[in-house]
């Protein structure tokens, strides 16, 4: 076992590992997040996340661990490779000194651990006797945009303020913003803000500027997830092929400034109403429809199981009648369908028991997004 080979050693004995996460990229890479139960030499178990790529260049606090002439870099959570300040905001002692730099009374410290991608990016939660954050820990070379756009956009739209960031470390510390997402709203059985408050929303974004970058349309990867697709479900390569023609619209003119990956987990409301926008990474010039399109396939994919799944299509029955309004249908329907096929990545990614059926329910449902491109129905949410 790889992992047991770079604790050896140091006397660290591995008793268990679990994959929790997955990054292939055929024919270059493999980046997999382990959780793994750790014995100690003194006799103590921990319960870690641990990190390993092969087929890239990886420096910092690695050890190197060779199989069959591949290298394989292995780190411990949260000394990520990629990720040089996510120790720093991981470890108490030192966020206190850094919160006081960038004016937070620091004390007491509460962290929790949010999410995290291996060598892509992390969020933390640090709460203190007056403040209430979130970090988010990207790569440093990504970290100087998204803080300049949380400055930029947060006196114009309700996006989380940046209190100040690390440059070196590629850490950002952002405002706590009040609310629930509109995706538990719905699994709770709930009113949601009614679709045009989400147009209105996003017709509130200012123009675009020279700075601003494109946002890639998901169309465009239709290739490359056909590809990978086809390599982790062979027996599905025929199946999918016709998608590479299929799902293909024309070029827009009504190029605006859109968030990129807009869905139910990033609107935050209160009281029924909007209260907040999150990750905005993504922001950047594209199609509207790119952001309508986004909504609509996430929706879809949540429709499709639990018990839900009624609600969920109930609201995307709605929302895709008024989006219709706004944007060319069919255009739309096909752009959902390219999203879909992005997601239908995830359950391989996350390593879910039954990921090759879940992969091929989303394929079918790109399907039927195709279809319903063909007559404007609103069959996906039958």
């Amino acid at each position: 076992m790889v992992v047991a080979e770079a604790y050896a050693p140091f006397d660290v004995t591995v008793e268990s590992l679990r994959v929790s996460q997955v990054r292939y990229v055929p024919g270059r890479s493999v980046t997999t997040e382990f959780r793994a139960t750790l014995r100690w030499p003194d006799g103590t178990k921990t319960t870690d996340t641990v990190g390993a790529s092969s087929g890239r260049q990886l420096a910092g606090p690695v050890a190197v661990v060779e199989r069959a002439g591949a290298e394989i870099a292995i780190w411990r959570y949260p000394h990520d490779p990629e990720l040089p300040g996510l120790p720093q905001v991981s470890d108490p002692d030192r966020l206190r000194s850094t919160l006081e730099e960038i004016g937070i009374e620091p004390a007491p410290v509460h962290l929790r651990r949010r999410s995290y991608r291996a060598t892509r990016r992390a969020a933390l939660e640090v709460t203190t006797g007056k403040a209430h954050l979130y970090m988010k820990v990207l790569r440093p070379s990504k970290a100087r945009r998204v803080h300049e756009l949380h400055r930029e956009l947060s006196p114009v739209l309700p996006v989380p303020r940046s209190h100040g960031w690390l440059e070196k470390g590629g850490v950002i510390f952002l405002e706590a913003m009040e609310g629930r997402p509109i995706r538990r709203l719905i699994e709770d059985g709930l009113p949601v803000p009614d679709s045009s408050r989400l147009l209105a929303l996003l017709d509130s974004f200012p123009a675009p500027a020279a700075h601003h970058v494109r946002v890639a349309d998901p169309v465009d990867r239709v290739p490359e997830h056909v590809r990978f697709l086809s390599t982790l479900l062979p027996e599905a390569a025929d199946r999918m092929a016709p998608l590479l023609e299929q799902i293909v619209v024309d070029e827009d003119a009504d190029d605006r400034l859109i968030h990129g990956d807009f869905h139910t987990m990033q609107l935050l409301t209160v009281d029924g109403d909007i209260s907040g926008l999150v990750d905005i990474d993504t922001i950047g010039i594209g199609a509207h429809a790119t952001d309508l399109a986004a909504y609509l396939g996430q929706v879809s994919v949540l429709a499709r199981s639990g018990s839900a799944g009624p609600a969920f299509r109930a609201h995307g029955r709605a929302s895709l009648a008024r989006f219709d309004e706004r944007v060319e249908p069919s255009s739309l329907r096909l752009r959902a369908a390219a999203h879909v096929l992005g997601l239908a990545t995830g359950p391989f990614r996350v390593q879910e028991a039954a990921w090759p059926a879940n992969t091929l329910d989303r394929i079918d449902l790109v399907e039927r997004w195709v279809a319903s491109a063909k007559n404007s129905d609103p069959a996906v949410f039958s």
